[in-house]
């Protein structure tokens, strides 16, 4: 292979591409499997221009290693592998995935069918580990011009971080709703239960539990392990060797990794995998508001993930919601205690209140102190003989005291709350500053801490008691006004509930004193707001979450109304009021299918199950958007489904690519069965082209070869020399048709145009066909319109139309046909019918008469010769003119008819015509001054016309012989309007135009541009304008119209 030819290859396969298109034109393709690029068929060269102008992110794989072949936007899929992957073979590139790559790309290259997934899951080697991916993929077959698949188009979107983000979410939230549970038993069970529904993230968990006193780990919960010497179901946290670093990660309150699992241990569970995690992140459990280490959590790594930042914050957040659940639990079992503490303390307080009323506020303390001075004073005064008087009333007196004593002092010292009876003491301004304990109860002791107290003061056993304490007490001493309070007491570091009276006479100054420690409770009290507190921080937490999250989220009732939205929902939903969406009806935002749809997936979350779809609903300023919705129910603390959790991702950008993919593959599928189709055009052509040129070869060489022995009489050698003379003349026939045809395909057949007289070159063509007609008894009619005017053509290429069409009406006619010409004007235009009686056409092929190589019968048994290229040349020749050529058939065996028609010339402007073609070079004025043209055209004899004309009319003219040439021309200086070819080889006009259109306009991207081409159809004006030509100009051209074309696209543009 030539390096010349090769270059030229590549850069016109790899013109596009940015980078990866710079990095493909700088690689040595024929060290891989593809061979040289000059080789490489059609269908791989428009599968690579379609990969390098796509944004969408697409690898091609080709040929029988399937050969790697991708775009700038595949890059990131491919990470490190990128640039090694480019050109490998699909086992190489992707050896860690081929097991799943391997029958997808096969299935596809076997049976030519299309596949398609979402979300599908390939373990790739993208930065030094096999990891887990997901991508949305779409494998479309390519195939070659053999018709069979030569290759795959692969068209993904990596969806890696959403499926871990929607699974993530879900375990946070299933774990949010144990927040609620009732004892500490069973938020742990809760918790580990909903790990176990994220196996992918969490291969495995398990749950220790601390005992009191910091010596022992209980395994409390497990996610479906069983109890092995791996798994032990209690740990020494004394010790500092277990192989779950539990004594570590407890001793230091920080998390560890423990690694090299597979080596530690056998038979961990692997989750959802299909091997076992080799690490897991052990971590302590602090409940909110605590110091204490409740527990430690261990949890197994997903093997096919590195323990990055976004995975760690996941078991930050995993952790964050256990300890909550935890100590709101404890919170609640706390307050339970507490409050039926406070019922016990409050049902004795009102049993020892009844009988301190009873015992205490009686006047028996004033009626019995003076009644026992009385009597001794009586018995020191009376006789012996008074000494017998009745004392009954005494005595019963007495009684009653003693029985009142008794029952005091049974309450007194059975009670479980403290007691004590104080005396206040005061300074010289009457100010309260200690006092004495009269008197004590048994649980004193207990509740306060302080022992042998009765007679002494308080500032003997506490010297810094708090002054606050005389100051309560001394004021109910000195107003009798009772009060009751809870206060601490700082030295003693217990918190009292107190109620404290007066008893006695003023004077005395004595308080009572009726207590209980509440320090637990009080504690419990302030865990319990701590918790709560917690709480708040976690929905906080959980809130910041929902509004850092970049997808729609909703809450919704039962009956679908929307009870919350975050901030992302309400940026991608454009609502500038939040007010406005509070209680709106979801459902009624969508329309049509989508509507039910969005019922179905509500139905279905309301008994359980994930509701998902995916549907059209505009933002509230309209924008259209398409959404990806799953639907989950939320439950209650009493596992009732109470409200809807709504998650929309806006798809609308992978539902463009989509749409973008989809039309890739049309536009490969119609490539393809276009080529099919010119491939086997190609073949039957081939075929027929070998046979047509084999068979005149036969005579001639066999009447030669008789000739030159010199056997043959004169008859004889007459035959033999006219049979040579008329086989020759068929082939040369045969190669003057395959010249016209590449001349007309390449743009280079020129016209001669003058007036033309139809009927004496009608007669010209029925006299070349005159004896072929004659030798099947083929009458030829001729039925002439004599005041016919003249067109302007050329006169021998009209005879050549004529004369197909002649020709084959004679040759398809059966022998005794007829065929008839007819000359007539029709809408002022000439009119040419030639019909005949025989054959005829199958009307499944009349739409492809006219196209080059095409036949009815391209069989080896066919009845009629001919390449298929008579019926292309008169459509071309005909368009050339301006005209246009129909035909018409009722079927097979009943003859066809070709219509043709030509705009006539205005008869009083012949001869000023014939004047003016006569001076074509010839102009009095220069309306092209000052205006820069680039002429690109393979064509010598075509650039030299152009450039004269041009320059005549004053422009200034540059002149390049092919679009590389030209597209250097242009990044040099961009000219004023671009006159450009089609036909070129390498690169043609519409290749060229597409360059220029994809360069930045300062470059030269937006220049203006004219077709030049011997396609004259309307097909193709409207092919070159919608490449990016302002207008288009069928050749022959003639120089006024082009000056005047020019000067029109310039006032256009300006």
């Amino acid at each position: 292979m030539a390096p010349e030819e090769e270059g030229i290859a590549v850069n016109s396969v790899f013109i596009e591409g940015g980078k990866i298109g710079r990095l493909m034109r700088s690689l040595d393709w024929s060290q891989t499997a593809l061979g040289y690029v000059a080789d490489w068929p059609q269908s791989l060269r428009s599968a690579i221009s379609i990969l390098l102008a796509s944004k969408a992110q697409i690898c091609l794989f080709w040929g029988s290693e399937l050969i790697t072949i991708y775009n700038d936007a595949y890059r990131p899929a491919l990470a490190s592998k990128h640039p090694w992957a480019l050109g490998r073979p699909a086992h190489e590139a992707w050896s860690e995935a081929w097991n799943v790559v391997e029958p997808l790309l096969k299935g596809v290259v076997a049976t030519g069918v299309a596949f398609w997934a979402q979300d599908h899951l390939f373990f790739l080697n993208r930065h030094g580990y096999i990891e887990e991916t997901y991508f949305d993929v779409s494998y479309d077959p390519v195939r070659d011009e053999s018709g069979k698949v030569g290759g795959v188009f692969c068209i993904v979107s990596e969806t890696t971080g959403r499926v871990l983000g929607d699974r993530r979410l879900q375990t946070l939230s299933l774990l949010s709703r144990e927040a609620q549970a009732k004892t500490t038993e069973v938020a742990c069970l809760s918790a580990i239960q909903a790990l176990a529904t994220n196996s992918h993230d969490i291969p495995f968990a398990m749950l220790y539990q601390v005992e009191a006193d910091g010596s022992i780990a209980k395994l409390v919960a497990t996610t479906q392990m069983e109890q092995t010497e791996a798994i032990p179901s209690r740990v020494n946290l004394t010790q500092h060797s277990d192989a779950w670093k539990l004594a570590q990660v407890y001793h230091t309150g920080e998390a560890a990794i423990v690694d090299d699992l597979t080596t530690r241990f056998e038979a961990l569970p692997t989750g959802a995998w299909d091997k076992p995690p080799s690490a897991a992140w052990v971590v302590p459990l602090v409940p909110a508001g605590e110091k204490q280490i409740f527990g430690l959590l261990v949890l197994g790594i997903n093997s096919y993930r590195a323990f990055e930042e976004e995975y760690r914050k996941f078991f930050d957040l995993v952790v964050g919601n256990m300890t909550i659940a935890i100590a709101n639990a404890r919170a609640y079992e706390e307050e339970r205690k507490r409050l039926e503490a406070l019922a016990e303390l409050d049902r004795a307080k009102t049993t020892f209140f009844n009988n301190i009323s009873h015992e205490f506020r009686t006047p028996l303390t004033l009626m019995l102190s003076p009644l026992k001075e009385t009597l001794t004073e009586l018995n020191g005064i009376l006789p012996a003989k008074a000494q017998c008087t009745d004392i009954s009333e005494q005595k019963l007196a007495e009684s009653a005291l003693r029985q009142s004593e008794e029952r005091y002092r049974t309450l007194f010292e059975s009670i479980d709350e403290g007691f004590c009876v104080i005396e206040m003491l005061f300074d010289e301004n009457d100010t309260p500053n200690d006092y004495r304990f009269l008197e004590i109860n048994p649980s004193f002791e207990k509740q306060t801490g302080l022992k042998d107290v009765q007679g002494k003061r308080i500032r003997d056993l506490i010297p810094n008691h708090d002054k606050h304490w005389f100051e309560i007490y001394g004021k109910v001493a000195m107003t009798g006004e009772p009060i009751r309070f809870e206060e601490r007491a700082v030295a003693l570091q217990r918190w009292f509930d107190v109620y404290a009276f007066r008893i006695g006479q003023p004077q005395q100054r004595q308080v009572a004193v009726l207590f209980k420690d509440i320090s637990d409770a009080y504690q419990q009290a302030t865990q319990r707001q701590l918790a709560e507190a917690a709480l708040r921080e976690s929905e906080e937490l959980k809130q910041r979450i929902l509004d850092s999250s970049h997808d729609c989220i909703k809450v919704l009732t039962l009956d679908g109304r929307v009870l919350y939205l975050n901030q992302g929902g309400l940026h991608l939903l454009e609502i500038d009021d939040p007010a406005s969406f509070h209680n709106a009806e979801w459902i009624s935002l969508w329309e049509g299918e989508d509507r039910e749809n969005a019922a179905a997936a509500i139905a279905a979350a309301k008994i359980g199950n994930v509701g998902q779809f995916q549907g059209y609903c505009a933002t509230a300023k309209g924008k259209s958007k398409w959404w990806d919705v799953i639907i989950t129910s939320v439950r209650n603390a009493s596992g009732i489904i109470a409200q809807l959790l709504v998650v929309s991702r806006d798809i609308t950008k992978q539902k463009q690519a989509e749409a973008e993919r989809e039309q890739l593959f049309l536009r490969e599928q119609a490539a393809r069965e276009q080529a099919q189709t010119a491939n086997r055009i190609k073949d039957e052509f081939l075929a027929v082209l070998s046979h047509e040129l084999r068979s005149p070869l036969n005579p001639i060489l066999g009447w030669s070869r008789l000739l030159r022995n010199g056997t043959l009489n004169a008859a004889k050698t007459a035959i033999a020399l006219e049979t040579i003379e008329r086989n020759a003349k068929l082939q040369a026939q045969l190669i003057e048709d395959l010249l016209d045809i590449s001349r007309i395909l390449s743009g280079k057949l020129n016209l001669q145009m003058a007036p033309v007289n139809l009927a004496s070159t009608i007669e010209a063509a029925i006299e070349t066909v005159r004896l072929a007609a004659e030798a099947k008894s083929i009458e030829i009619q001729r039925l002439f319109d004599p005041n016919i005017g003249h067109i302007l053509g050329d006169s021998a290429r009209l005879q050549q139309v004529f004369w197909n069409l002649l020709t084959n009406a004679v040759k398809f006619s059966f022998a005794g046909g007829r065929v008839e010409i007819r000359l007539e004007c029709r809408d002022s235009q000439a009119q040419i019918t030639v019909s005949d009686t025989g054959k005829g056409i199958n009307p499944d092929f009349i739409p492809y008469v006219f196209e080059s190589f095409r036949q009815a019968d391209a069989t080896t048994t066919r009845k009629f010769g001919g390449l298929g290229l008579g019926l292309a040349i008169v459509r071309h020749l005909v368009e050339l003119h301006g005209g246009t050529v129909q035909v018409d058939s009722p079927g097979e065996g009943q003859g066809a008819t070709f219509n043709v028609r030509f705009p006539l010339m205005k008869a009083q402007g012949s001869s000023q015509k014939v004047q003016k073609d006569s001076s074509f070079f010839t102009f009095n004025t220069s309306p092209l001054t000052g205006i820069r043209l680039l002429i690109v055209d393979d064509d010598e004899d075509i650039r030299d016309f152009l450039g004269f004309v041009l320059e005549q009319a004053g422009a200034e003219v540059c002149i390049v012989t092919s679009a590389i040439e030209a597209l250097q021309a242009i990044e040099q200086s961009p000219p004023d309007i671009l006159l450009s070819d089609i036909g070129m080889p390498e690169m043609d006009g519409y290749m060229l135009i597409r360059q220029i259109r994809a360069m930045p306009p300062e470059q030269g991207g937006q220049i203006l541009a004219l077709a030049l081409s011997a396609y004259a159809g309307e097909v193709n004006r409207k092919q070159a304008q919608d490449a990016g030509f302002q207008q288009h100009v069928a050749k022959p051209i003639d120089p006024d119209t082009l000056i005047a074309v020019i000067l029109d696209i310039i006032a256009k543009g300006n």
